[in-house]
């Protein structure tokens, strides 16, 4: 039974399932007999099914040369598979990680893949890192309030590796009277509130925003490190 289909032009995608825990696969189709062409079935590794399945959209490039399987578990993990349909059906990889986000995305051209995945992490440490085993809302004693809450993933097609870039926002030092004056709380502003959308400019350029408080990033790919959003003088 296919989980998700959608139509390019003179072919059908699709994808299933087969096997079971702990070693499933997934079943990726492109069906063109329609129209006279071929059928063509791609099976790969998906230990991702074993969370279970809680929804999935197959994401089209624009030029039709690329699809990406996106997939949610329903309990807080997501991630894609990224397939080359022309010239012959190919695997390039993919990614599932914990975190909440919306489908990937393709650059104009169909030179990039982008996706963003929510997973606050907590406020950076002076070592410039954060600590998984302090609560993230925990404020450091030290330094400015930058606080990593997503990562964008990035791919160059046709199959370079998934780079990664975490996205930080730079808060003003005095926390307490930025929300009183939003009338929120750290929990419900950095855990609720603080969102992110992203569009192409071009195919080398990523527009970032994560708040209408910020003005937007524009990024120039590749990436070269984390994305900062400054609303520390706010």
């Amino acid at each position: 039974m296919n989980e998700d289909e959608t139509q390019i032009d003179g072919a059908v995608l699709s994808w299933g399932t087969a096997g079971s825990y702990p070693n499933p696969e997934m079943v990726f189709c492109v069906d063109a007999t329609a129209g006279g062409g071929d059928r063509s079935v791609l099976t790969v590794k998906a230990e991702w099914l074993n969370s279970g399945v809680g929804g999935s959209e197959i994401v089209v490039s624009p030029d039709e040369q690329y699809a990406a399987v996106f997939h949610y578990s329903g309990q807080s993990s997501e991630g894609y598979d990224l397939f080359r349909l022309s010239p012959g059906l190919e695997y390039l990889g993919g990614m599932d990680e914990g975190g909440e986000g919306d489908p990937p995305v393709f650059s104009p051209g169909s030179q990039q893949l982008a996706h963003m995945m929510f997973e606050p992490r907590g406020f950076l440490l002076p070592s410039g890192e954060t600590d998984e085993d302090v609560d993230y809302f925990v404020l450091p004693d030290d330094g400015p309030l930058i606080f990593e809450f997503a990562d964008l993933r990035i791919q160059a097609l046709p199959g370079s590796a998934i780079e990664v870039c975490p996205l930080r926002v730079h808060l003003p030092a005095d926390l307490d009277r930025f929300l009183a004056e939003r009338h929120t709380t750290d929990e419900e502003w950095l855990g609720e509130d603080l969102t992110a959308s992203m569009e192409f400019l071009s195919d080398r350029v990523l527009r970032l925003r994560c708040t209408e408080l910020a003005e937007p990033v524009d990024l120039e790919l590749p990436l070269t490190g984390p994305v900062v959003f400054d609303l520390s003088r706010l």
